[in-house]
């Protein structure tokens, strides 16, 4: 993860333009995913779905898991974030589009980070991560599609229900032009990285 740094530009997201049999993305099994959650400290997870489908059951701890004991969300080791690509459906139409989607990503992680995406049918979760690679200079081989929340249920894998953690980005006016500076929330209260304010500074998105 990044120690804090200010992002002065926005890469649009990449959304279209898939060329014929080319993948930019790779898939990974469920248990694959929790062992390298477990396992790598560069290894992180996003939920790329809206916030109430969030609200309503994701990835995380589950203290009564004996199986597969997951403390995913707990800072200053947060491995789980909540970062919709597509804010409300229709999904796939550029009207609903997260326009910070790509600065959030580029704040939190380097480039050389295990991301791991997932969401309701693995479609977004394939178009995140085909984003990272080719739109934001995310490595190939360190980019993976899990797939869907349900099959990781299935698996057994560790989640819950609370609305912990998720996405409410607080963009704040600041005595520059053209510039605003994002506050991502995390779990009680502003996300945080070793414990310190994360900021960023990202273009202002005129409406």
């Amino acid at each position: 993860m990044k120690p804090f740094m200010p992002v002065l530009m926005a890469i649009s997201l990449m959304i279209g333009g898939k060329s014929a049999g080319a993948t930019l993305s790779q898939t990974i099994s469920d248990s694959d995913a929790y062992y390298l959650l477990n396992s790598n400290p560069n290894a992180y997870l996003i939920d790329v779905r809206t916030v109430p489908e969030w609200q309503a059951g994701h990835v995380g701890s589950d203290p009564g898991n004996v199986q597969y004991p997951g403390l995913f969300l707990e800072s200053p080791n947060q491995k789980v974030f909540n970062i919709p690509i597509y804010l409300a459906q229709p999904y796939f139409d550029p009207s609903t589009l997260n326009p910070l989607f790509d600065q959030a990503i580029q704040m939190l992680f380097n480039s050389n980070d295990t991301l791991i995406f997932y969401c309701g049918s693995g479609k977004r979760a394939e178009t995140a991560a085909e984003t990272v690679v080719s739109a934001l200079g995310f490595n190939y081989n360190n980019v993976y599609n899990v797939g869907t929340f349900s099959a990781w249920k299935s698996a057994s894998l560790p989640y819950n229900s609370d609305s912990n953690g998720a996405w409410a980005p607080i963009a704040a006016a600041v005595p520059e032009p053209g510039v605003a500076l994002l506050l991502i929330p995390g779990l009680g209260g502003l996300l945080a990285v070793n414990r310190m304010l994360f900021k960023a500074r990202v273009p202002v998105r005129k409406v």
